[in-house]
């Protein structure tokens, strides 16, 4: 389903935030499954009076878990946790709508890797999507 352009990624680090460019576009396709990904993700539990169990709460955890102390494969397992939460989410609300693009229909969800990010506290996660065009492409948030 189109929709206008309220992410950007920065053409150097490649890390996508919400921002939308000064002159946003109408996304379709991939680009719209990417948006409707990391509009998923960055959503907290009890922000939508239609959905309010939906959302990650991955911005309740960025910044607040430092990798280095609390261990890789702590955080690593939160992560997966949620985004397996979001791809689930995503799956149901589109076997709702009937003749969706394949382009815009999610089939998988898997995080690739976790980092330290730019700033102190910050991490930086690397996504892979695939859609029903069995198009494969890495988001980085």
């Amino acid at each position: 389903m189109p929709d206008y352009q309220v992410i950007s990624v920065d053409e150097f680090s490649g890390v996508t935030t919400l921002s939308p460019p000064s002159n946003p576009k109408i996304l379709s396709g991939t680009e719209a499954l990417v948006q409707i990904v990391y509009l998923a993700l960055m959503n907290s539990p009890g922000r939508s009076i239609n959905y309010p169990d939906d959302g990650s709460g991955m911005t309740d955890r960025i910044g607040k878990t430092n990798i280095i102390e609390d261990g890789h494969s702590n955080t690593y397992s939160e992560l997966n946790i949620a985004v397996a939460k979001v791809e689930k989410e995503i799956k149901s609300h589109q076997s709702t709508v009937s003749d969706i693009d394949p382009a815009e229909f999610l089939v998988g969800l898997e995080v690739l890797s976790i980092e330290e990010g730019a700033t102190l506290g910050s991490i930086k996660i690397v996504l892979e999507l695939l859609n029903g065009s069995d198009d494969r492409v890495k988001l980085t948030i």
